[in-house]
């Protein structure tokens, strides 16, 4: 049975009709126009101003969200045309303190529904908004963000929260690499201590790979070394390992280097890159931000991210879906691969037009014709 979650507006809109009306107008609060005339026109034939506006909270704890954004704006624009709605963004950079602040301040404002992009956002999100219905998205790993335990989880969170994955489609991952691996041996598997983004992308890719008898290694590359550490191990004859040491074994031990998306590892890939294409190494990496310094990377549109994220609010404050009850969803877009010339050009590589340049595509690709907005529409209506 669906259980439903209804906005304060929804529930105080419900009761004025019921006090103007004397309890006829129950319908009112169906979702479309309290006035009761579905195509939102005065008697003479006008279009009204919408009479209910949706407050949205947008907990922004990530940089580069613009796309994001505007998809989840497109997406409640096409449902609720002859309505308003205003989204209140507060950019946080995933400071806890400021991600709080925003909540509070998204609270006070009696909004309808909190937007959250990335972890600490949602987290905080969860926590603090537990009578508020929250949409995450730019969230890789729902299940240890919220912390729900189990292996056999289903996708439902069973609280005020759902939203969509941007866990990479670790299958297409696969054939990334292996189109950008001429001679493919082993894969060098990157991750840093802590980092539940990379261990996860890299425990699926493991299992695809171990399926296709592709041999895998991992790589911890510490993000730091104490120096007085670092001094004293020196001295003693057993340097400690860096990211740069460990960098440089994978790329001798391996055929081809995998940086995981949303990593910790991302701030550092231009070195980690350089150091693979000293050793005629390709690097493969699953984010925009690493695959600037790639040799291929997997672009997963945040348009499209965020158009779904928007469908999912619609589902709430319009249909009255319970947000436990919406199974969080993977982005569903398509892999774009796209490389980089100056490091193919370095290897004497070459790609097929299925590939794109980084910087071309960047300059000139429109990133909602990923999607079909007309046929969304017409699937929520």
């Amino acid at each position: 049975m669906k259980r439903h979650f209804l906005s304060r507006k929804k529930i105080l809109a419900a009761l004025l009709v019921l006090a103007l009306t004397g309890g006829l107008a129950l319908g009112a609060v169906s979702g479309r126009n309290v006035s009761g005339n579905p195509e939102g026109e005065d008697e003479g034939g006008e279009e009204k101003t919408p009479e209910i506006e949706y407050t949205i909270g947008v907990v922004n704890g990530k940089s580069g969200s613009d796309d994001l954004i505007q998809g989840f704006s497109d997406a409640l624009a096409d449902q609720f045309r002859e309505w308003a709605f205003v989204l209140n963004r507060t950019d946080t950079e995933g400071d806890a303190a400021r991600n709080a602040a925003a909540v509070t301040n998204d609270l006070k404002a009696g909004s309808d529904l909190i937007f959250a992009i990335g972890d600490s956002a949602l987290s905080t999100s969860a926590t603090l908004a537990k009578d508020l219905p929250v949409v995450g998205a730019d969230v890789m790993d729902f299940q240890t963000v919220l912390g729900i335990g189990g292996s056999d989880w289903d996708g439902k969170t069973g609280t005020n929260v759902t939203g969509i994955s941007s866990l990479p489609d670790m299958e297409a991952v696969l054939s990334l690499l292996i189109e950008a691996t001429p001679d493919l041996s082993t894969v060098g598997l990157l991750y840093t201590e802590g980092d539940t983004n990379a261990l996860l992308q890299n425990h699926l890719l493991e299992a695809y790979m171990d399926e296709a008898g592709i041999a895998w290694k991992e790589y911890a590359l510490p993000l730091s070394v104490d120096p007085e550490a670092a001094a004293a191990a020196e001295a003693a004859g057993t340097p400690l390992p860096t990211l740069e040491s460990m960098t440089a074994l994978a790329a001798t031990e391996c055929s081809v280097l995998f940086l995981p998306g949303n990593s910790a590892l991302s701030a550092s890939a231009a070195t980690i890159s350089q150091i693979a294409l000293s050793l005629g190494k390709p690097l493969v990496a699953a984010d925009r931000s690493a695959g600037q310094s790639a040799l291929v990377c997997a672009y997963d549109n945040p348009y499209v991210q965020g158009y779904y994220a928007g469908e999912l609010a619609v589902r709430i404050l319009r249909d009255g879906y319970y947000p436990g009850d919406l199974e969080v969803l993977p982005s569903g877009t398509p892999i774009h691969k796209l490389y980089s010339r100056s490091y193919a050009d370095i290897l004497g590589m070459t790609f097929p037009k299925s590939f794109t340049e980084y910087s071309e595509f960047f300059t000139s690709y429109d990133m909602s014709s990923d999607i079909d907005r007309e046929k969304e529409t017409e699937k929520l209506q």
